[in-house]
């Protein structure tokens, strides 16, 4: 089960809260909601991870690309933050 919430911040602003387990199939949702807002012309995304209780690597890797593109991830919890990291160091070698 996964859930985006989602909130603006202001005009250019939009934060999403993300629940549950972001896995290959939920990653097309929060492509689906990232792609629509950008069309609508938001710029700037901060993205609250707290309620994330499982990223498989397609999760990884879109999360990667948010922060690569300038978004804020908030409330990274440890496992998935770690994942991040890991992401980030293969990366760069």
């Amino acid at each position: 089960m996964f859930h985006i919430e989602q909130r603006t911040g202001g005009a250019c602003e939009l934060h999403l809260r993300l629940e549950g387990d972001l896995d290959r199939e939920h990653v097309i949702a929060l492509e689906n909601v990232v792609r629509e807002a950008k069309e609508r012309g938001i710029p700037r995304f901060v993205v609250h991870c707290a309620g994330l209780h499982s990223v498989d690597e397609a999760g990884v890797s879109f999360l990667s690309l948010l922060r690569l593109s300038g978004a804020i991830l908030t409330e990274v919890p440890l496992l998935v933050g770690w994942k991040l990291a890991m992401k980030k160091h293969l990366v760069q070698e």
